[in-house]
């Protein structure tokens, strides 16, 4: 729970006179989309997303993760990092699915297909 303290202070002409008044009650927040139900809305109206979605609303999905065919080499011996759909085909943020370029399946992406026609 959030709690919240407010005192007002009044100029009379006689003096100053402090009133002092306490609130004790939850700050709701307020985020997109209610999160999409895949997420929890954060005091600063914002969604931290579940495993799997993302975006402001966690209303996307993530799709799966393989070692890249190509990227850049991040130093002399890294390379073929993790990407998203092994760099192999573009995901579906609806479904969570890759879509593969010709040539690849598998989830990420990771594998070669043949066409025997």
């Amino acid at each position: 729970f959030n709690f919240v303290l407010c005192t007002t202070m009044k100029l009379f002409p006689i003096g100053f006179i402090y009133f002092s008044s306490f609130f004790i009650g939850n700050i709701e927040s307020s985020c997109p989309n209610e999160c999409s139900s895949h997420g929890v809305c954060d005091k600063y109206s914002r969604c931290s997303c579940a495993t799997g979605f993302q975006g402001a609303d966690c209303s996307e999905w993530i799709c799966p993760f393989g070692s890249a065919w190509s990227d850049q080499a991040t130093a002399s011996d890294v390379a073929h990092n993790l990407a998203e759909c092994s760099n192999r085909g573009l995901c579906d943020r609806s479904t969570g699915k890759c879509n593969c370029m010709n040539g690849f399946t598998g989830s990420p992406r990771d594998r070669f297909s043949c066409n025997l026609n």
